[in-house]
């Protein structure tokens, strides 16, 4: 078809109109190819399409199809039904936890006692610490300590790693029983009781007091799972939920360390925090993020965030948490006594602020006042940088000088 001619063209229209789905006009233009990639692919879309149409049309005058069937009530329920007709299976339901979830919950609590208890005897359940009822839902610890021994974790120690393990008291005791000198060291004390107490007879003397130790299988548990035993030491102080851990350790890419799946998890409550204008929460949590480069020997940043909680904590905005009607209503009195919850100098933060003073350079200030605009701030960055001047450089910290001020910047606001 020739579409220099208007007709032509105008024809052409109407036939990609109401035939476009089927590739009409590639045909007529002899674009075979397109024409039937349009036929198979459009076409086969219309024709499902008015199908449907054509479908629910009828469907108004079908009566029959829409009559509920008879519902003939069970003799029995149909749990009950279930499970009998399914031998050897158990009917869970939705608030039972993940098998995921409590498998890592079985090894987080393997790993940790492993960890706690290598070097140790078996105890009655009143000498284990209170902690693994209330961390680990452990009820008799004394059972659990004995199937670690079943699975192959842990194994009878020798007399050398017995006799380590006992107190300088007892050892001295024993060799007292056999009229042998209780002078020197402990090392000296192990000596002289394997140089003169028949091995047989040592054994018996302390086998209520024979300790248990990690077998190799032990050892590789532990070695896999040190991270495990990392979170066991930080992940509840830093408020990281085992769950939430476990959770974005499973999305990493790579097999990260504890330490690099905390970052993960503190950095974005950071970003949650600031956005939702949660400042105190923000100060916690930019202090856990400290901690965690601290434990990693990166001293420098760790102080780059804790110059950024001292910020915070000195520069009023706790005060936002604060209805601005209920303050603008108080005495000065009462007002003032808020200054000690909205400007706080922990001695802490203070102190390790101190303490990293070689890793201070002038920029970091500018750093933290860039990096978190408040919406409110009562301590310029001149005064803030006359306090870390004070910190370092003077013997003395006039820390009620400072409070001072700001207590009057915040009181002048109202």
């Amino acid at each position: 078809m020739d579409l220099s001619i208007k007709e032509n063209r105008i024809l052409m229209f109407f036939i990609t109109l109401f035939t476009g789905s089927f590739g009409v006009h590639w045909f007529i233009q002899k674009n075979y190819k397109r024409g039937i990639f349009y036929l198979f692919t459009f076409g086969g879309f219309f024709v499902c399409w008015l199908y449907d149409i054509c479908k629910s049309f009828f469907d108004i005058f079908d009566d029959k199809k829409f009559i509920k069937p008879k519902v003939v009530p069970p003799t029995q329920p149909i749990q009950h039904n279930i499970v009998n007709t399914i031998p050897n299976k158990t009917v869970s339901n939705y608030n039972e936890q993940k098998p995921i979830k409590q498998d890592y919950i079985n090894l987080y609590r393997k790993v940790v006692f492993l960890r706690n208890y290598n070097g140790s005897p078996i105890r009655d359940n009143d000498k284990y610490p209170r902690y693994l009822f209330y961390d680990f839902k452990i009820t008799n610890p004394s059972i659990f300590h004995k199937k670690l021994v079943t699975q192959g974790y842990l194994e009878p120690g020798s007399i050398d790693d017995t006799l380590k393990k006992l107190r300088i008291v007892d050892l001295k005791e024993i060799l007292h029983s056999y009229k042998l000198p209780v002078s020197g060291n402990k090392d000296n004390l192990i000596s002289r009781l394997k140089d003169n107490v028949p091995e047989e007879t040592l054994k018996f003397l302390i086998n209520d007091k024979s300790i248990l130790v990690l077998t190799e299988k032990g050892k590789k548990l532990l070695k896999e799972n040190q991270d495990l035993i990392d979170y066991h030491s930080y992940g509840l102080r830093w408020q990281i939920q085992l769950d939430e851990y476990i959770k974005v350790k499973k999305s990493l890419p790579f097999k990260g360390s504890f330490f690099d799946v905390a970052w993960g998890i503190l950095d974005k409550r950071k970003l949650d925090n600031y956005y939702d204008k949660e400042f105190e929460a923000l100060a916690s949590t930019i202090y856990c993020m400290s901690e965690l480069l601290g434990k990693e020997k990166k001293y420098k940043q760790s102080l780059q965030f804790l110059l950024a909680v001292f910020y915070l904590d000195t520069s009023g905005v706790f005060s936002l948490s604060c209805d601005r009607e209920f303050i603008k209503f108080r005495d000065k009195e009462e007002l003032e006594k808020m200054c000690n919850i909205i400007f706080t100098f922990a001695p802490g933060i203070i102190e390790q602020i101190i303490h990293y003073q070689k890793y201070f350079e002038p920029g970091m200030i500018d750093e933290v006042y860039t990096f978190y605009p408040l919406p409110l701030n009562y301590c310029s960055k001149q005064l803030f940088e006359s306090m870390i001047n004070e910190l370092y450089f003077n013997d003395f910290f006039d820390k009620e000088k400072y409070f001072n001020i700001l207590k009057n910047r915040f009181l002048k606001s109202i």
